[in-house]
């Protein structure tokens, strides 16, 4: 095998964003008057900044959320786009994780669209939230820049 050396970045070579790890140890799901935490020790290492991607797809859920449950056939056509573009932001912002299903078997890593669609509602609301959580707010960054 041949051994390979870290070397330092050459003068004037892009420094990328770092991914970021997002624990998941805080993932809960009531059942029967119990909390499970069924994600505990397991882990989302995600992109570190945030793509216009994941700002399309807040602009579809918030869209979403504004429907209620009046929906035309036009809406449901959306949301089912909505859902699509959801699905596709996730698999593109999830570069690794170590998430097991409900018998304890791994997911693929990265995970697949299958896998993805695979989800509790509440587990993909925990993925965007972690996305979301990826991007920081344009004021944020100003202030940092100044």
């Amino acid at each position: 095998m041949a051994k390979t050396e870290k070397t330092a970045p050459a003068k004037g070579a892009p420094e990328k964003v770092p991914l970021r790890l997002v624990a998941s140890d805080d993932f809960t799901v009531e059942f029967s008057g119990r909390k499970y935490r069924p994600h505990k020790s397991e882990w989302i290492k995600l992109r570190g900044q945030g793509r216009m991607g994941d700002t399309l797809m807040v602009l579809k859920l918030q869209r979403l959320q504004s429907l209620g449950g009046d929906m035309t056939p036009e809406d449901a056509d959306g949301a089912t786009e909505a859902l699509e573009q959801i699905f596709n932001t996730l698999e593109s912002s999830i570069v690794e994780w170590n998430w097991t299903d409900d018998d304890g078997k791994q997911y693929d890593s990265p995970p697949t669209m299958h896998d993805l669609q695979g989800l509790s509602p509440k587990e993909c609301n925990y993925l965007i939230g972690a996305v979301m959580g990826a991007m920081p707010d344009a004021d944020e960054d100003e202030a940092k820049n100044d």
